[in-house]
């Protein structure tokens, strides 16, 4: 066992009570399931997710930075009188504002809760392994000889 010293396990208690119980529950099932699912060690899961969770966290950032960035360009143009708030409504109401991405986040975020929320962890981390996607596909076609989480997740598909 790796010699751990006092300091860093403290530290590490102390980033622990940052997170809830559910949180840290979730994060050991992701960590678990990636590990036994892509048959790689704990660690590796750990970094795996890690890295998920950093590309996630950037694009989620690149995002809110856009946005303010045409907040501050709307706000410059009430400032400067080129526009006025009905004006910004009727855009926004017909969606020629300038939140593109906004709109795409949420159209895939109803997407991904109308088919996910009602899958496991497992189920999830099944159906996102490339592996496992003609497994899906014969279940989804009706065929028998496949594992019993493909035609649970064809069920899912078949039913959203």
């Amino acid at each position: 066992m790796a010699n751990i010293n006092k300091q860093c396990i403290s530290i590490a208690k102390e980033s622990l009570t940052h997170f809830t119980d559910d949180e840290l529950y979730d994060y050991a099932l992701r960590v678990i399931n990636k590990s036994r699912t892509e048959k790689i060690s704990t660690r590796d899961a750990i970094n795996a997710i890690g890295d998920e969770v950093l590309k996630e966290m950037f694009n989620r950032n690149a995002i809110t930075a856009r946005n303010v960035e045409k907040f501050e360009k709307i706000a410059q143009d009430i400032r400067d009188k080129k526009t006025d708030m009905s004006a910004l409504y009727v855009k926004r109401y017909k969606a020629l504002g300038d939140s593109v991405e906004e709109a795409q986040r949420d159209a895939q975020h109803k997407l991904n809760e109308a088919l996910f929320s009602k899958m496991t962890e497992e189920e999830v981390t099944y159906l996102k392994n490339n592996d496992n996607r003609n497994i899906i596909f014969q279940a989804h076609d009706g065929e028998q000889e496949v594992p019993e989480i493909a035609k649970r997740i064809a069920e899912h598909i078949l039913s959203t």
